[in-house]
C-alpha cells in the first residue's frame, strides 16, 4: 500500500480450486513446504517480522512438515493399500539365509532394493553414488527425515573409492577435530549392517602401522597419546607385542615399536 503498487483485478473465486483457470495469476502454495519456501523468499516478511522470527518459525515448521512426510495419509492407505501389498518382502540376511543360498546356487536372493522410476522434482539431489553420497542421502533420511532424495550416479551405486578399493575404517588421528569426527564416523559403521539389513562386508579386527625409524616411533607416539585423551584406543608395542598380534611379519632390523588401533576395522569391497 505504501507503494501504490496496482493489485490488479479483483477475482471472487476459490483459488484453490479454480485459480489455475485464471490465466496470468500466480499461483498459491499448494502445500506447507511450498509455503514456506515462498516465506523465506519474501524479503518484506523479513523486514516487517524480522529475521530472528522468520528463521525461527521456518525452523519450527520444516520440522512439522518432515514429521508430516514421515507417514501415510488415510487417502494413501486408500488408494495404495494394493500397491503395499503386492510389494516384495524384503530380503534378510542371517546364516540360514546364506547357507540355502549356498545350497541352491544363489537363486533364493530378492533384490536388495526396489527399481524406482525419477521423479519430476526433489527436495535434494546429490551427484555421486559413492560411499560419500550414499552415506549423505541415507543420514539426511534417517537423522533429518528427509525422503524425497535423488543420488545420480552415471557408473553402478557404490563405485567410488570406499567400493572399488580396499579400505580400512580407522581413527587413529592426532588432530582433536579429525580424532573426534573419525572416531564417531568409526562408530557409525559398527551398527550399520543391522540398521540396513545389508551385509556391508566390516570386520573389525584392528589395524597395526609399523615404525621403521626413531622419528617415526616418536610421531607414533604422539599420535597413540592424542587419540587416547580423546578417548580412543590406541597402545605402542615392542617387538613381541607385534609378533603375539601378528606372527607372519619377519622383523630382521633393530627392534622398534609399533601403534596398534584395536578397534580398527577393514572392509573388503566384494560383497557376497
Amino acid at each position: 500500500m505504501l507503494g501504490a503498487k496496482d493489485p490488479g483485478k479483483r477475482l471472487d473465486i476459490n483459488m484453490y480450486t479454480h485459480g489455475h483457470l485464471v490465466e496470468g495469476v500466480k499461483k498459491l502454495p499448494l502445500n506447507l513446504l511450498d509455503a514456506l519456501r515462498a516465506f523465506e523468499g519474501s524479503e518484506v516478511l523479513k523486514a516487517g517480522l524480522g529475521a530472528e522470527f522468520v528463521g525461527s518459525y521456518l525452523k519450527l515448521k520444516s520440522a512439522e512438515w518432515n514429521e508430516y512426510t514421515r507417514h501415510l495419509t488415510e487417502w494413501e492407505r486408500g488408494h495404495h493399500a494394493g500397491l503395499l501389498r503386492r510389494a516384495p518382502d524384503p530380503m534378510h540376511y542371517s546364516f540360514l539365509s546364506l547357507a540355502a543360498n549356498a545350497l541352491t546356487g544363489d537363486k533364493g536372493w530378492k533384490p536388495a532394493w526396489r527399481d524406482a522410476s525419477p521423479k519430476a522434482a526433489y527436495d535434494v539431489v546429490i551427484v555421486g553414488g559413492g560411499g560419500h553420497g550414499l552415506a549423505t542421502a541415507y543420514y539426511l533420511a534417517r537423522t533429518y527425515g528427509l525422503t524425497n532424495i535423488a543420488v545420480l550416479e552415471k557408473g553402478w551405486i557404490g563405485s567410488g573409492n570406499a567400493g572399488r578399493n580396499t579400505t580400512i575404517i580407522r581413527s587413529n588421528y592426532r588432530e582433536p577435530g579429525n580424532q573426534v569426527f573419525y572416531e564417531h564416523s568409526m562408530r557409525l559403521w559398527e551398527g550399520l549392517e543391522q540398521e540396513l539389513n545389508y551385509n556391508v562386508m566390516v570386520s573389525q579386527r584392528g589395524v597395526l602401522n609399523l615404525c621403521h625409524s626413531d622419528a617415526q616411533r616418536d610421531a607414533y607416539a604422539r599420535r597413540g597419546n592424542a587419540m587416547r585423551l580423546h578417548d580412543a584406543d590406541a597402545e605402542l608395542l615392542d617387538v613381541e607385542g607385534v609378533r603375539k598380534l601378528a606372527p607372519l611379519p619377519r622383523i630382521r632390523r633393530r627392534p622398534l615399536p609399533d601403534q596398534g588401533r584395536p578397534a580398527a576395522a577393514a572392509r573388503r569391497h566384494r560383497a557376497p
